[in-house]
């Protein structure tokens, strides 16, 4: 498989900068929701996004895997193919519910704002494992 940068060059692909940046975020935030001042009484982080320990390290664990797959163009497809499936995956399960309950088989404590952001990040990853990724296949004969 041929990338579309030069050889030799060290830049990265559109979705190698996509799985860095996103990844740096995605630690981040998983950070951000263990520092109580940040989370209000209803486990909201800034008022605003649902959250609880499982979510936490569900952030963490994304950002991780993200900005593992950063590291070559190759890994960064994969990565935000996977992470844009699971994402999507999420976004329709939050639409039905099936997040937010407590009880639930999964109780990440989504909200709406939880499930947009899933959308939205599933429909970014997709976009940069595919046609954003930065990455031609060879041409077949």
């Amino acid at each position: 498989m041929a990338t579309a940068r030069p050889a030799g060059s060290s830049a990265k692909t559109p979705g190698q900068l996509f799985a860095l940046v996103f990844g740096a975020v995605y630690v981040l935030v998983g950070i951000l929701g263990f520092i109580d001042p940040l989370v209000n009484d209803q486990d909201r982080l800034l008022s605003i996004f649902g959250i609880n320990g499982l979510h936490n390290f569900a952030h963490l664990a994304v950002g991780a895997l993200l900005l593992f797959g950063s590291r070559t163009p190759a890994t960064a497809r994969i990565v935000n193919l996977v992470i844009g499936a699971a994402y999507l995956l999420l976004g329709v399960l939050g639409l039905f519910g099936i997040l937010i309950e407590e009880g639930q088989a999964l109780d990440l404590n989504n909200n709406p704002a939880d499930t947009v952001l899933h959308f939205a990040t599933a429909a970014l990853a997709l976009y940069f494992a595919t046609a954003g990724s930065g990455v031609r296949r060879a041409a077949t004969a």
